[in-house]
């Protein structure tokens, strides 16, 4: 199975204040089935706007289908 996502050493946030994760890595596979739970204000949201490419990541690396995530944003507004 190929690999869909790969997220390595990410920090982000918003402009204000402390980064919301920092250091978070992940992979996920073509079938997996992915469940993000956590409490109020741990991230949640913030990780998927950055898996998405809606959210910059202050450090560390995003791919989809093993390409940079930064090539594909690209492909996708053209």
């Amino acid at each position: 199975m190929g690999k869909l996502i790969d997220l390595i050493g990410a920090t982000s946030g918003y402009s204000v204040g402390e980064p919301v994760f920092t250091d978070v890595s992940l992979e996920i596979y073509e079938k997996d089935f992915v469940g993000l739970i956590g409490p109020n204000g741990c991230g949640k949201s913030t990780l998927i706007r950055v898996l998405a490419g809606a959210l910059p990541l202050q450090s560390g690396e995003l791919s989809w289908f093993n390409s940079p995530a930064s090539s594909w944003k690209r492909k996708l507004i053209a």
